[in-house]
């Protein structure tokens, strides 16, 4: 169960459990506890499967390295899926990529932006 959550993610290439495909728009939820740090669930992802308003499927996908934060969600190798974008608290920038709601890579940006410039998806 979610108890906090950063703001979540609506992604533009939907995610489809097991090779299904479908063209609505699903919810990339990160779970955030600031109450407390130590929380063992911090930082953890989860994606919402949705029909409208409608949630069909919860699958959690993981969670990035400490101080990682789901920035956005895009289409970066071209194979019609959504990959989720991390950012850390020093600004180095990482993303998944996905199959599904299931991570199938990890990959590190080369060279960390200064922090103070946040990753945009757009």
């Amino acid at each position: 169960m979610f108890l906090a959550i950063e703001p979540p993610l609506i992604t533009t290439h939907p995610w489809a459990p097991s090779g299904t495909s479908d063209i609505k728009s699903d919810i990339l939820w990160q779970y955030h506890n600031a109450a407390s740090p130590s929380d063992p669930f911090n930082g953890e992802a989860a994606i919402w499967l949705m029909n409208g308003t409608a949630f069909t499927f919860q699958d959690t996908v993981g969670a990035p390295p400490a101080s990682g934060h789901a920035k956005g969600t895009a289409d970066l190798n071209g194979d019609g899926k959504s990959n989720i974008l991390w950012q850390n608290d020093n600004g180095q920038a990482g993303a998944w990529f996905m199959n599904g709601t299931n991570p199938t890579q990890e990959t590190i940006f080369a060279s960390p932006p200064p922090p103070s410039w946040p990753l945009t998806v757009g």
